[in-house]
C-alpha cells in the first residue's frame, strides 16, 4: 500500500524488457485499477514539460523539457506553419533542457 502518497521510487528494475505497472485504486468500498506498459533501459527521448501542451503562449516563452535517457544534444525547432517547422527558431540546444525564445507571434 502507498497509503495516499501519489509516488513511489522503484529500484532494482532490469535493464531491458518490458515492465507491467498496474495502479491501483480504493474507490466508495472497491478496488479499480489501471495497467501501464513501459520499455525498460536502453534510450528514451525527451518530453516538453513546459509550457503546457495547448497554452496559449505570449511573445516570447520558455520551454523546457525532461532530459531523456542517453541523450547527447537537444535539438529545438519552433514554427508557426506546421508540425516539425522552424521559422522561428531552429538550433542546438547542446546538453541543456531550457530555451527562452522570443519573437513567437501573438
Amino acid at each position: 500500500s502507498q497509503g495516499t502518497s501519489t509516488s513511489k521510487t522503484v529500484s532494482g528494475l532490469p535493464s531491458s524488457g518490458t515492465i507491467y505497472v498496474r495502479l491501483w485504486s480504493y474507490i466508495s468500498g472497491s478496488w479499480q485499477w489501471n495497467d501501464y506498459t513501459y520499455k525498460a533501459g536502453g534510450t528514451a527521448k525527451a518530453v516538453m514539460t513546459s509550457p503546457t501542451p495547448g497554452s496559449t503562449l505570449g511573445s516570447s516563452a520558455t520551454f523546457v523539457w525532461t532530459t531523456g535517457s542517453g541523450v547527447s544534444q537537444y535539438w529545438l525547432y519552433v514554427g508557426s506553419t506546421g508540425v516539425g517547422s522552424y521559422n522561428i527558431y531552429q538550433a542546438s540546444q547542446g546538453t541543456s533542457t531550457t530555451r527562452t525564445v522570443t519573437g513567437l507571434p501573438s
